[in-house]
């Protein structure tokens, strides 16, 4: 039987990890992100903490890289890093130190849509390309691998095989063969 402190660490965990999935699906929905990769990164985040990272990278009619945005998970502290090329969409703002955190999420996402629809029209956005990470944990665990593998329909992904535009100067030198960074991916077209 737990104790009644156990019992609470157990139940904020669980409400963090649920606040973390709800926000994370407003900031990837946001990003356009199409619901089918939503789903995934819901249920394999709150069943298994599968991911450490997921890049969503945006291809234009040259399959050529055009843009990208990546969510970095902290599962020790139950934190998200999300990044992008272009620094304008995930800007700070000096008044969201007076706003609630559903203000806060609600005006960054609002952002966050009109930068990307913009991104979209300028420079020929076709596709987009959905890379997952694994966490360490579920990456050295085969059995677990092969069942969140099978679960979320994914396959192995190589970043090589990803032309980046003269559009994203210096980009390019980041990319890494995904053999060593344990990455997966499912695309879906406009």
């Amino acid at each position: 039987m737990k104790s009644d402190t156990g019992i609470e660490l157990e139940l904020e965990l669980q409400l963090l990890l649920e606040i973390l999935i709800d926000t994370m699906r407003a900031y990837m929905k946001a990003f356009e992100v199409d619901d089918s990769n939503l789903s995934i990164s819901d249920n394999m985040q709150r069943q298994y903490k599968a991911f450490k990272k997921i890049t969503v990278y945006y291809i234009d009619e040259k399959n050529e890289v055009i843009s990208w945005a990546v969510f970095e998970f902290d599962w020790e502290n139950y934190k998200v890093r999300c990044s992008s090329d272009d620094s304008e969409i995930l800007k700070k703002r000096h008044e969201i130190q007076l706003q609630t955190p559903a203000k806060i999420l609600e005006g960054a996402t609002i952002e966050i849509q009109s930068k990307v629809k913009k991104l979209k029209s300028e420079r020929n956005f076709k596709m987009l390309k959905v890379v997952y990470t694994y966490t360490d944990e579920v990456w050295n665990d085969k059995k677990l691998l092969a069942k969140i593998r099978s679960e979320a329909g994914l396959v192995p992904f190589d970043k090589k095989t990803l032309k980046v535009s003269k559009k994203l100067k210096g980009y390019k030198e980041s990319i890494n063969s995904s053999l060593t960074e344990n990455t997966m991916s499912i695309d879906f077209f406009v």
